[in-house]
Parts: structure tokens; C-alpha cells; sequence
């Protein structure tokens, strides 16, 4: 691999962290590219490159490949489209031949960089966490319960969640060996 002069190092940005792996200047790779992290590309990569993090193709770079990333910086020449979960940033020198679609943002700074194909925001897909909650009941009315649980989730909008009653033969508490209401309590 080839490695960056010292007075190059100050400009590989570490977005959201440090830089994990580096395609330096002068390097050639066909392939398929998978990773966690800050990856930059100063060198040639031809194939198909996938991760949630990010992506930075530096000003030398020629990248020809199909593109899934959570976000993509572009200094340099991509041939190919590119999808991105966060952003995609279009710096000046970059070159871009292939479509572009990112759920949130499309940077093009500090000109438009040359673009051959489009660019296109998508509907936001808006994730919920989730939770699991297991609620034995055997005293308290189950409809209080209920009611309790709507009442605190309850947001009229999609993912507040779904509530399952389902009857319970018995219980056991493994450590004691204790059965019924004294395994619950």
C-alpha cells in the first residue's frame, strides 16, 4: 500500500473518527469493499464498496463502482452511483458520473462539481428503537396495565408499538424451584 507524505497527512479528514484504512496514491483494487469505520481512497478502485460509515474519495482517486455508503465525501473522480444513508459531499475538484440519492443531505461545495447524472433526495426513513417488555400480571387488572402502557407510548405515529395478552399456565423461578404467584413475586 502506498503510504501519504507527512505534509499530506494533515489533509485526510477523519470524519467521525479516526481514518481505519487507506488506499494510497499509486494503488490499484478490484473488488468488492466492506468495512466499519473512515475509509479514504487516493489510488484506483474498481467494483463494489458497502458500509453504514464513511467514505472519502481524495483528489487523486478514480473510483468505478457501485456505491452503498452512510455517508460519502468526494474530492476526486467517481464513475458509477452512489447511495448514501446520511450524506454525500461533492467537493470541489470532484468529478461524478452516475446517479446520486441520499436520504438527507446532497452537498455540493464550494462550486458545483462536475456532474454528469442525477441527484435525488429520498423520502426519510425515520428508524424507532424498539422495545421488549415481558409484564406478568396476576394481581393488578390487566386492563390498568394496558391502559398504562398506551398511555405512556402513545404518540399517533407509526412504531408506538403493539401490546400482545397472552394467558400463563404456570411460572417457574429456576434459581428456587418456587411455582405460581411465589415464582412471580
Amino acid at each position: 500500500m502506498a503510504m501519504l507524505k507527512r505534509e499530506e497527512l494533515s489533509s485526510v479528514p477523519a470524519a467521525s473518527g479516526d481514518l481505519n484504512a487507506l488506499l494510497g496514491r499509486g494503488s490499484e483494487f478490484e473488488g468488492k469493499l466492506t468495512f466499519e469505520g473512515t475509509v479514504r481512497i487516493d489510488g484506483k478502485f474498481t467494483g463494489t464498496i458497502v458500509t453504514n460509515d464513511v467514505l472519502v474519495v481524495g483528489e487523486g482517486a478514480k473510483v468505478s463502482a457501485e456505491i452503498t455508503c452512510g455517508t460519502v465525501i468526494v474530492h476526486g473522480e467517481v464513475t458509477g452511483n452512489i447511495r448514501a444513508k446520511n450524506a454525500i459531499e461533492l467537493h470541489h475538484p470532484a468529478r461524478m458520473r452516475g446517479n446520486i440519492e441520499s436520504v438527507s443531505k446532497i452537498w455540493k461545495f464550494p462550486t458545483p462539481s462536475s456532474m454528469a447524472g442525477s441527484s435525488t433526495l429520498t423520502k426519510p426513513v425515520f428508524w424507532v428503537p424498539k422495545s421488549l417488555l415481558d409484564i406478568v400480571v396476576s394481581e393488578v387488572p390487566v386492563e390498568r396495565v394496558v391502559e398504562t402502557i398506551v398511555g405512556v407510548n402513545r404518540t399517533g405515529r407509526n412504531g408506538d408499538g403493539k401490546i400482545f395478552l397472552l394467558p400463563i399456565e404456570d411460572a417457574v423461578r429456576i434459581r428456587t424451584g418456587e411455582t405460581g404467584d411465589a415464582a412471580i413475586q
